[in-house]
């Protein structure tokens, strides 16, 4: 990952206490934490140093399977869970949906990038961007 402006790096499974430190380092403000796989980070290092970020200097954003996020108790995913917020990207179930407490219908828009955005029990049809490649 090259380093960007804002970006305070790139973390492992054992790298709990350096993602404390790094957002400790950067000073007050929020911090947004993307977390991919989270289905691999239980009980790790660091996603303990996720969780003990204080939710008011921290936004968690987390991805992972769908099918394995609905079986995940502990941790981040069940904090993810309780939000009722995220994007569920396409092709998905009708059942995908009941980990962000909402009923979907299965995914009937094949083209990429289609998803749907929940928000606390509303749904919303979305078109998520690719990078673009100028």
């Amino acid at each position: 990952m090259d380093r960007k402006a804002g970006v305070l790096g790139r973390f492992g499974p054992d790298d709990g206490a350096a993602l404390r430190a790094a957002v400790t380092d950067a000073g007050p403000g929020p911090t947004a934490i993307l977390v991919d796989d989270v289905e691999d980070l239980i009980d790790t290092a660091l996603e303990a140093g996720v969780l003990a970020l204080p939710a008011t200097n921290a936004v968690r954003i987390v991805a992972g399977s769908t099918d394995s996020m609905a079986s995940i108790y502990r941790g981040l995913v069940p904090l993810a869970r309780r939000s009722r917020c995220g994007v569920l990207l396409g092709p998905y179930r009708a059942i995908d949906g009941e980990l962000l407490g909402v009923r979907t219908s299965a995914n009937i828009d094949p083209r990429p990038g289609r998803a749907l955005l929940v928000e606390r029990g509303t749904l919303t049809r979305v078109q998520v961007a690719l990078p673009w490649r100028g």
